[in-house]
């Protein structure tokens, strides 16, 4: 049966057949095309019998009548499609129409993942601003009953406190110090951790790369980077990244900073303390774990160049004239208080 003898009232809701599973793998993309076409196209699967190249160039000629848009002739189109569905980003006050670009000739992962980063979970207040021409990106922690915010600033009142003469310290009491609690040590190295690793280290039970960095330096590949400089993985562990915020330690979401024995047998050492090493680590074989949690945060602006409707953090000097800043505390915590602590920060996300 052709397209052209299909109508709308002809389609009727069934299971398909377990013989339609390449089918079936073509419908889960074709339906993701339109708003418009979700319902039909989804009905229409279950009514045609045809092969999917033949169903697909049915749909095609039969989408053009119905007002539907693809934009290719082969599965190629398809992903295209979802590929700019997937780079579009969820914020309040930014334009549908924008698309996700990456920075010419950056070997590291998709951008569109460092601000899926950034938009998940219980972190960060986001609300995007249009003018001009140009794009910017407010950004500021999300309010809960431990944080309190003056005037652009936000304090966690579980860990700060006001002194006599209206200066932030920290509580005695609450376990954290201001000063990195690390130093050179001849045979220990460091690693600056976001809390996403972190959570990937306790559920597989080993420190290893997700390759997220490793081709900036030197094309080495597949090696898990530490240092022998504990203030140097402190900075990894406080970078702002290519999208400011996205992999910030935040009120509720410390990163961390572990440390460990430095093997025998390394695969790659750098002039700046850089050790590079190609076997896992066990999660036994961690010295000691400290996590960097903020005690203050000052809301900023992440500025965005734009391309048509295109878009991608900046990187001019506007990119730091107003941006996220953060005071952070220091506290060394055992492997059963992270999974509690983890734990704890997934039930949160849920319940959001």
């Amino acid at each position: 049966m052709s397209m052209e003898e299909l109508s709308k009232s002809e389609f009727e809701e069934g299971p398909l057949s377990p013989e339609q599973s390449e089918q079936e793998k073509v419908r889960d993309k074709v339906i993701e095309w339109t708003e418009k076409g979700k319902k039909w196209l989804a009905k229409l699967w279950r009514k045609t019998e045809e092969a999917p190249r033949e169903v697909l160039e049915e749909i095609e000629t039969a989408s053009e009548k119905k007002g539907l848009v693809i934009e290719e002739e082969s599965l190629g189109g398809v992903e295209q499609q979802k590929s700019q569905i997937e780079k579009k980003l969820d914020i309040p006050g930014l334009s549908s129409d924008f698309t996700v670009e990456d920075f010419p000739g950056d070997p590291k992962p998709s951008l569109i993942d460092d601000f899926k980063f950034l938009i998940t979970g219980a972190r960060w207040d986001l609300s995007a601003r249009e003018q001009g021409g140009k794009v910017c990106i407010d950004i500021k922690p999300k309010v809960s009953k431990r944080v309190k915010e003056i005037g652009g600033r936000f304090i966690d009142e579980a860990i700060i406190q006001t002194d006599e003469e209206g200066k932030l310290e920290l509580k005695p009491d609450s376990g954290y110090s201001a000063k990195l609690p690390l130093c050179y040590q001849e045979g220990l190295i460091h690693r600056g951790v976001y809390s996403g690793e972190m959570a990937d280290i306790l559920e597989n039970g080993r420190i290893k790369t997700r390759g997220d960095a490793v081709k900036n330096i030197g094309g080495h590949e597949g090696l898990t980077f530490f240092t022998e400089l504990p203030d140097l993985a402190e900075g990894y562990a406080t970078k702002a990244g290519r999208v400011q915020g996205a992999y910030y330690p935040s009120f509720d979401r410390p990163n961390y900073i572990l440390t460990i024995k430095k093997p025998a047998e390394v695969a790659f050492k750098g002039d700046s303390g850089e050790i590079g090493i190609s076997q896992d680590v066990p999660l036994s074989d961690i010295e000691a774990i400290i996590e960097v949690r903020p005690y203050e945060i000052t809301a900023g602006v992440i500025p965005l160049e734009t391309n048509a409707n295109r878009i991608r953090p900046s990187r001019g000097v506007e990119a730091w004239q107003n941006p996220l800043q953060l005071n952070v505390a220091y506290r060394e915590v055992s492997v059963d208080e992270l999974r509690t602590s983890l734990l704890a920060q997934q039930t949160e996300t849920i319940e959001h």
